[in-house]
């Protein structure tokens, strides 16, 4: 791995400015500034190679259930043209045919939500393990960047810029834009201050590893 960025002195004393200054009421000397890196984070599960091979293992698993779902409208779809086709007979409302009909689409409708909920779960329990597991990589990588390089601290930050809402296809609501502006805690962060590409690739070099040999870990901090 390079040598490690080092945050300008103005930049790191945003987390330590609270200790600095409770030395300086005690009379102490000042407290020593150690630098804080900054991950991008929505740039990690957009470029982590486990996160992605994840995700479409997620959706191979769900792929059956979408299979399953698009047959049972293809079957609800036959029910409503032979409804159709039967009131353009002239057939009163009351005659078997509508209340079979009827019927079949009810154990339809029924079966529908049946894989709906299962589909619904299975992507849940997926996604939540999927998500841990990314995440407990990702924290190990940074504590081990942290400590590795003398860092005080390591932090997550949005990335600056706000979505393209303009690309939505649906009508974005103001509190949506608002909460995107919420959650940016950080405006500007300098460049030596981000070490996202570091952390990025001990992740996916480690994972590459893993790929090659499935026996080492997916991600193994240092020492």
């Amino acid at each position: 791995m390079p040598t490690s960025p080092r945050c300008p002195a103005a930049a790191v004393l945003l987390l330590a400015a609270g200790a600095a200054w409770g030395a300086a009421r005690a009379g102490d000397a000042a407290a020593p500034t150690r630098p804080i890196g900054v991950v991008r984070i929505e740039s990690v599960f957009n470029q982590y190679e486990y996160y992605k091979a994840r995700l479409d293992a997620v959706q191979k698993q769900a792929a059956p259930f979408e299979s399953d779902m698009a047959r049972l409208m293809a079957d609800m779809q036959k029910l409503l043209d032979e409804e159709d086709r039967a009131r353009k007979q002239g057939l009163a409302p009351s005659a078997p045919i509508f209340q079979d009909i009827d019927l079949r689409k009810q154990r339809l409708g029924t079966e529908m939500q049946l894989v709906q909920n299962r589909h619904a779960e299975l992507v849940r329990r997926l996604g939540v393990e999927m998500l841990q597991d990314v995440y407990r990589y990702f924290n190990m990588a940074c504590r081990n960047f942290g400590s590795k390089f003398g860092y005080m601290a390591i932090i997550t930050a949005l990335d600056d810029k706000l979505p393209d809402f303009s690309q939505n296809p649906e009508p974005v609501l103001t509190p949506t834009v608002l909460s995107e502006i919420m959650m940016r805690s950080f405006q500007w962060v300098h460049p030596a201050c981000d070490v996202t590409e570091y952390i990025l690739r001990d992740l996916n070099e480690q994972y590459r590893r893993h790929q090659a040999n499935p026996a080492t870990p997916i991600y193994q901090p240092a020492g």
